[in-house]
């Protein structure tokens, strides 16, 4: 798998994240990837926004579970945008030709099996999307629910923590997974070194300076996750 730099929530350092303009941004950039998170709304919708609550992002109080979709398109996202669902920012980015990780996150087992399960129908119905896109998670079950169900898509685990190498390959096969994206500081020569023989791909997390950028991208990872696409190049 080539290098590629990815949005990480659109354009987070440029704009409010999660946005679709935040998309917008980030695909009109020099960057080939853009990545979003998901949670359910109360009448199972997905929609795109990083937290399980609403508080930090947008205007509204709560969980992000308690309101129908129509509700929480109500709210002000930032510079007056809403939050998107998942197919919105889907067209869009593919609009653009552009790749699209999409983040399962949740904040119990309970919720993200739902979540994980609505997204499971999501890719059925819309199984044209399956070469552009690639499915991480946090939660390893997650991650394996979907390559159970969608053999073809590109799927990784998320990891901030310190194993030996050997260690990080073996959690990425028990979750059948294709790689993992590693918080910068845990990325070693070896692991990717490993990673490559396994034939599994390792995106590195947050890059916004070019000492971290250019030292993952000389190391050879494969995805260059930013908060601020256009600001480096491969």
């Amino acid at each position: 798998m080539n290098q590629y730099i990815v949005g990480h929530r659109g354009a987070m350092g440029l704009v409010p994240e999660n946005t679709l303009k935040a998309f917008k941004i980030g695909c009109e950039s020099n960057i080939q990837v853009v990545e979003c998170d998901i949670h359910l709304s109360k009448d199972k919708k997905i929609v795109v926004i990083h937290d399980n609550t609403l508080n930090r992002t947008t205007n509204g109080h709560g969980w992000v579970k308690d309101f129908t979709s129509s509700e929480l398109k109500q709210l002000n996202a930032g510079d007056k945008e809403k939050i998107p669902s998942l197919k919105e920012v889907v067209d869009l980015v593919f609009a653009y030709k552009k790749k699209l990780i999409i983040e399962i996150k949740g904040e119990s087992w309970e919720v993200v099996e739902e979540t994980t399960n609505e997204l499971n129908k999501f890719i059925s119905q819309t199984s044209s999307i399956i070469p552009n896109i690639i499915i991480h998670s946090f939660w390893l079950e997650a991650v394996k629910k979907v390559k159970q169900m969608h053999p073809n898509v590109l799927t990784a685990i998320i990891m901030m923590v310190g194993l030996s190498s050997v260690k990080f390959i073996e959690l990425i096969e028990s979750a059948g997974a294709n790689g993992a994206s590693i918080a910068y500081d845990y990325i070693s020569p070896s692991l990717i070194n490993l990673a490559k023989t396994k034939k599994l791909f390792l995106d590195a997390w947050v890059l916004d300076y070019d000492e971290t950028f250019n030292r993952m991208k000389t190391m050879g990872v494969n995805g260059l996750i930013t908060n601020y696409p256009g600001r480096f190049n491969l």
